[in-house]
């Protein structure tokens, strides 16, 4: 026999908005949680650079972008992305790139790319064909 219709409980909407949530503040499919990304920013003569630590995907890219904005509104220098502590970037971390790119275009700024790891250089070089639209400085290619 169906259970009673009890009209001052939950609705099967507000039941299932519940499920997600917890599946929301649970599902980690990887095992770990992503961690923010770390930035150290330095300023040279000519140039800033920003140096993200961390890995750059959907929960991280925009992150970046913010910072580096920040950073731009008050400075015509070259920007400098030192990816050395980079060690993920997914296809939500290269559309964080190409939108910090298309910013520095607006302003006539010149954007590099520096100290990639051999996986970050195969995604944003090889597979994606960006390496030269984004900057990336093939001498500061790492291990």
């Amino acid at each position: 026999m169906p259970a009673a219709f009890d009209p001052t409980g939950p609705s099967f909407g507000q039941r299932q908005n519940s499920r997600l949530a917890e599946l929301d503040e649970t599902h980690d499919p990887g095992g770990t949680a992503a961690a923010p990304l770390a930035f150290t920013i330095s300023s040279g003569p000519d140039s800033l650079t920003i140096a993200p630590a961390g890995e750059l995907d959907l929960a991280t890219g925009g992150a970046l972008e913010e910072v580096a904005l920040r950073q731009l509104r008050d400075s015509d220098q070259v920007l400098i992305l030192d990816l050395a502590g980079v060690s993920f970037c997914d296809s939500s971390g290269i559309s964080s790139l190409v939108r910090i790119r298309k910013h520095c275009e607006r302003d006539h700024r010149r954007l590099k790319l520096t100290n990639l790891r051999a996986n970050i250089h195969q995604v944003l070089v090889e597979l994606s064909g960006l390496g030269a639209y984004l900057g990336v400085q093939e001498a500061g290619h790492t291990d």
